[in-house]
């Protein structure tokens, strides 16, 4: 996929969201996909503290990934680095790293005909790394790994394990019912 593609999934995405969310949050997308030396996620979604609960998140780092090839079950690389010598898990580390203490680092992974998958920046990291970290089973389900250049790749998800995308709600409503993020009535 062109850069431009996923340039634009990015802004789809982040309009998508901010149409179907209240307005206790805000959303932006941030940097430019790999063309700074200072990026660090694709989305930047803010709650309004006001809003929130002490358990709630007040930000969340969302870099997105839409993946156009590969077969179900089969291995695709998802973080292959975004400049000059950065390999995919410098890409995850850095998207973990950059965000703060308070907030979540997130990655949406976009495969062709399926819903949304959401996880946890932080969860990727630690099932490679084989950290002692609680991790979803949405995180196991795709069995990440790194390749011999230090790329991420994971399994696309089957029919099987994962819904289809006709079948399940937009992609924004995904994202925000997984982050609890507060929708507009239409959408809950």
């Amino acid at each position: 996929m062109t850069q431009q593609h996923g340039r634009r999934h990015e802004h789809d995405l982040n309009n998508s969201l901010n149409n179907v969310t209240t307005n206790d949050l805000w959303c932006t997308t941030a940097g430019y996909s790999g063309n700074s030396a200072s990026d660090n996620c694709d989305l930047v979604v803010t709650v309004d503290p006001l809003s929130c609960t002490q358990e709630d998140e007040l930000q969340y780092n969302i870099e997105a990934k839409k993946i156009t090839r590969g077969k179900s079950g089969n291995r695709v690389s998802v973080f292959t680095g975004s400049s000059g010598d950065e390999t995919g898990l410098d890409e995850v580390t850095r998207l973990v790293e950059s965000t703060p203490d308070w907030a979540q680092p997130v990655i949406t992974l976009k495969f062709s005909r399926r819903k949304l998958v959401v996880i946890d920046a932080r969860g990727l990291l630690a099932h490679m790394d084989e950290y002692d970290w609680v991790v979803s089973e949405t995180v196991e389900m795709l069995e990440p790994r790194t390749t011999p250049s230090d790329n991420v790749s994971v399994v696309m998800p089957t029919l099987d394990d994962w819904e289809s995308a006709s079948a399940a709600p937009r992609d924004s409503v995904v994202l925000a019912q997984t982050l609890g993020l507060p929708l507009q009535e239409e959408h809950r």
